[in-house]
């Protein structure tokens, strides 16, 4: 699971489309720090998914699944 799921996404008429994690200031209450401690580590994992057809059409549900049951999540956080 990544810090702060689920991610604010951030997309633009010009074909900017990006995870915003460190955003959440600017869209719900709270400063957008991510504070580790010396030695430790994160790791977040994203896909993009991009499709012609209707949501319903292409099933991202289950598409979503399958990504998720294949990552192993290698952070550790306390």
């Amino acid at each position: 699971k990544n810090p702060r799921h689920p991610t604010t996404w951030h997309a633009r008429d010009y074909g900017l489309v990006a995870a915003n994690p460190f955003g959440k200031r600017y869209f719900k209450a709270g400063d957008g720090a991510l504070t580790l401690q010396k030695g430790e580590t994160v790791t977040f994992a994203y896909r993009f998914f991009f499709h012609e057809d209707s949501n319903e059409k292409i099933d991202i549900p289950t598409h979503y699944k399958t990504w998720g049951e294949s990552y192993r999540h290698k952070a550790n956080f306390k």
